[in-house]
């Protein structure tokens, strides 16, 4: 609290009848000073807006002041608000009467400022209080004081307002996307503070994927707090079968696949799963087998087509003539297939699979009757992809190839 009594002037003290403002001090201020202190101010207001403000007083019980002979210790009677001045158009004391408000010592009071303000600006204000004082030793000493008390200010401004503007991106994995902020009112642009949801302090915000984005905008008076949202585009790039040219023999290598790619941005990237990797849209020459393309546009958006080429069923028979009418139905296939062939006599058959490294992943030995003879063959623990399979027995062999689609 700034201190009330320096120079003083002996007087004689009359009656006096102190009405209290009609307002309520803020309860978490006890010890003696006036609050809001010189630090913090008082509030901004905001221009054609309701605004109130409470000034809360603490009076101390006693005081040391020097009447020209020496420090002498009195006790503070009490203190009066004899004016108040520089208040904004439409802002005005209330509940207090400069001349007959003020409080006793020991006690806690507030001055009370409401209204409605008018035109923006910067409003010092000056405020002059009356302090009455008794000696402690004979009572006999009372002694006034007037202070003038400057350092108070309304701050009337716009209303800060917050607003943005966005660039979305142009592609599905590009970071040209920008939110621009614009800001008015508050307290000024050189007061004001940035904190973006991604730690940013900047105004704006560059080089963005789609996604949302809070800002806090910060000014001497005020705080808001705005959302904004950018969203790359939808990944519109659609990869089509044209053709599918199947191998026209068993083991050939005449196969072709033709697509059409649409949607999106061009110029389209092209990348095949084959060994090497192929970059071209269409392929020939192809044995039989899964291919997968994945087709990318300008902006990064990308999607895949998957194509089965197959070759035609039946086996060459190896050895002795045995089997004939060989074939698994279908084929390609996902989960099952049949195996079925003829075969001169019966007894027993080994059947054998094949990956294209030579290894064996399945092998089983049926019973088999003099005919045709069928039987299941499950794809369980088998990855998709071309495999070669056996049928054997004493006499003669048979070697075929089957394909296994994705699940």
């Amino acid at each position: 609290m700034k201190r009330l009594l320096l120079v003083v002037t002996v007087i004689t003290l009359s009656g006096m009848q102190l009405a209290t403002a009609q307002c309520s001090p803020d309860p978490q201020f006890t010890q003696p000073g006036i609050y809001p202190d010189t630090a913090s101010n008082l509030a901004c207001a905001v221009v054609d807006s309701f605004y109130t403000e409470i000034i809360t007083v603490v009076i101390p019980t006693d005081t040391v002041v020097d009447i020209g002979t020496g420090l002498i210790d009195f006790w503070i009677d009490s203190v009066e608000l004899i004016s108040i001045t520089g208040f904004p158009t439409g802002i005005v004391l209330a509940g207090c009467n400069p001349g007959s408000c003020g409080w006793v010592g020991g006690s806690t009071g507030c001055l009370a400022a409401s209204g409605t303000p008018t035109v923006t600006g910067l409003y010092p204000l000056e405020i002059i209080v009356r302090s009455w004082v008794t000696d402690k030793v004979s009572g006999l000493i009372k002694v006034s004081q007037d202070d003038t008390l400057d350092y108070y200010e309304i701050n009337v401004v716009e209303r800060l307002a917050v607003t943005a503007a966005t660039t979305d991106p142009t592609g599905c994995v590009t970071t040209d996307g920008a939110i621009d902020i614009t800001v008015t009112g508050g307290s000024g642009a050189g007061t004001r503070e940035y904190m973006w949801s991604n730690a940013a302090t900047t105004e704006d915000l560059t080089g963005l994927a789609g996604g949302t984005f809070s800002v806090t905008v910060t000014d001497s008076c005020f705080s808001r707090t705005l959302s904004a949202t950018i969203t790359a585009p939808g990944n519109t790039v659609v990869a089509t079968l044209t053709l599918a040219t199947n191998v026209s023999t068993a083991g050939g290598s005449d196969g072709a696949i033709d697509v059409t790619v649409t949607g999106g941005t061009s110029p389209y990237t092209y990348s095949w799963d084959t060994s090497p990797v192929s970059t071209n849209e269409d392929l020939t020459g192809l044995t039989a087998g899964i291919y997968v393309l994945t087709a990318t546009d300008a902006g990064g958006c990308s999607n895949t087509l998957t194509v089965t080429i197959s070759e035609p069923s039946g086996i060459s028979g190896v050895g002795i003539p045995g089997f004939s009418g060989v074939q698994n139905v279908p084929n390609p296939f996902t989960n099952e297939t049949e195996i079925q062939f003829a075969l001169t006599g019966g007894g027993s058959v080994d059947f054998s699979v094949y990956n294209l490294i030579g290894k064996i992943v399945y092998s089983k030995q049926f019973s088999v009757s003099n005919g045709l003879n069928k039987f299941q063959f499950s794809s369980d623990g088998l990855a998709p992809g071309i495999y070669i399979y056996s049928l054997k027995d004493e006499k003669a062999t048979a070697t075929g190839r089957m394909i296994i689609s994705r699940k």
